[in-house]
């Protein structure tokens, strides 16, 4: 449970335990897409 609430709290998917968490994150921060996707979700 502890590795699971570290990884919420990361900022850097590089950091996190749970590599599927990992590349999820990776995509929505970093992928032009993924940064495309979380901005239109932002704006709902």
């Amino acid at each position: 449970m502890g590795k699971l609430m570290h990884d919420f709290n990361c900022t850097r998917a590089d950091d996190m335990n749970f590599e599927l968490m990992a590349e999820r994150t990776r995509y929505l921060k970093e992928d032009p897409k993924g940064v495309s996707e979380m901005c239109q979700i932002e704006s709902l």
